[in-house]
């Protein structure tokens, strides 16, 4: 029997290693898909006609307020990743303050009625053992109507007694825009508090005043 040399057993070596480089690209591609199928998830936006599908499923379960109510599409385009489009949201069982026949006028397009609903449902939970409420955070991108649809928020507070609203804005020109969207709610049908005139800058109150209005809207930034 032929004793190993050392050169042998470098060659033995040396063959080993190719072997496991061999074996590596697979791993490789593995990776690499898996990095474009997360890429094309957290990337790739989903159909406008798709966004409010917690809104639309609620509405086809006869849920009471939204039964045969017509539902006014986004003005612009909507998208959202499909990642977060694939994550499903708990059911919509929240009936709002808010009377259907502003929903009617087309004042709120499906997508920002989906989030003043989903709001109202956190708003509306028990208070935390520390007497905290849960919070709803809105993050819409520009454009879409975050104005109008924290508007909605607080006029649906409003009739249900809740009438202290505090509006922080990044800046303080956009409290022309906070107006608008409050006027357009209010004058949507007869009736519906007039909380644009119940706007009131923050700046407008003296550092050492206390605000004596007992209920109304607060802008600051």
């Amino acid at each position: 029997m032929k004793r190993p040399t050392a050169t042998d057993t470098g060659s033995s070596r040396t063959n080993d290693k190719h072997a496991k480089r061999h074996d590596t690209p697979p791993r490789l591609e593995q990776h690499e898909a898996g990095l474009r199928v997360a890429s094309e998830l957290l990337e790739d936006p989903v159909d406008a006609a798709c966004v409010a599908v917690s809104l639309r499923r609620a509405s086809d379960a006869n849920h009471s307020w939204l039964s045969r109510l017509p539902l006014k599409l986004h003005a612009g385009d909507a998208v959202q990743p499909a990642l977060l489009q694939s994550t499903r949201h708990p059911p919509l069982t929240y009936v709002p303050a808010i009377p259907r026949r502003i929903v009617k006028t087309g004042v709120l397009s499906e997508v920002q009625l989906e989030a003043v609903l989903f709001a109202g449902q956190t708003h509306s939970l028990p208070l935390s053992p520390a007497g905290f409420r849960a919070g709803f955070l809105l993050a819409d991108g520009a454009g879409v109507g975050k104005g109008r649809t924290q508007a909605a928020i607080v006029l649906d507070a409003w009739l249900q007694g809740h009438q202290k609203a505090l509006w922080v804005s990044a800046s303080a020109d956009l409290l022309a825009d906070a107006r608008r969207d409050l006027e357009a709610l209010s004058n949507a049908a007869p009736g519906t508090p007039p909380l644009h005139t119940m706007l009131m800058p923050l700046t407008q109150v003296a550092v050492t005043s206390a605000i004596e209005a007992p209920c109304g809207i607060v802008f600051c930034s």
